[in-house]
């Protein structure tokens, strides 16, 4: 976990279903074979609006587009992403508010990586206490996300009181690298 490369560009407001190409990233990187990206986007308020992760190699796909059909074209060489096989096992510190507002129950869970280390595609699941079982459906703002060393991120979840069936919420979080708590 090191960075290798930041850069912070201004953007001016686009119009609805418009794209820019703001950012071509330089060649000459030291990477290592599996890489990531972290792409955050703020409004003029410096608030964050939308976030995105990507895990990345310096070993390309590679399509063997001669031999595509109408619904797959094959690979003939794959990105090598087994460097996340090693990634350290990382503990969440989290905390839960749970609080109920009409007819309807919400949780807010705070995490926050402790560790020097990343905690990938870290997943959230809302169960009934007792009982163990997910609550289902239930509406995250967030889920499947990962957090950088040190980074701490509130997440909601809220849920129909009634399919809780009088039982309290837990949260369980689990994740590529995550110990379960």
């Amino acid at each position: 976990m090191r960075q290798v490369y930041q850069k912070t560009i201004p953007v001016k407001e686009l119009g609805d279903r418009k794209t820019q190409q703001i950012l071509s990233l330089p060649r000459a990187m030291n990477l290592t074979r599996t890489w990531f990206l972290d792409l955050r986007l703020y409004d003029q308020d410096h608030r964050l609006v939308s976030t995105n992760f990507y895990v990345l190699s310096i070993q390309k796909d590679k399509l063997e587009e001669a031999k595509t059909t109408w619904f797959v074209t094959p690979q003939s060489q794959y990105a090598d992403l087994t460097m996340l096989q090693h990634l350290p096992e990382v503990k969440l510190e989290t905390t839960e508010t749970t609080m109920q507002k009409g007819d309807t129950t919400f949780v807010q869970v705070k995490l926050k990586n402790p560790t020097a280390h990343l905690a990938f595609m870290v997943h959230l699941d809302l169960k009934k206490k007792k009982s163990g079982t997910s609550v289902v459906p239930v509406f995250w703002d967030e889920n499947y996300f990962t957090l950088l060393p040190g980074e701490t991120r509130t997440v909601s979840v809220h849920c129909p009181t009634t399919d809780l069936q009088g039982e309290q919420t837990a949260v369980t979080i689990g994740g590529w690298n995550i110990k379960q708590q």
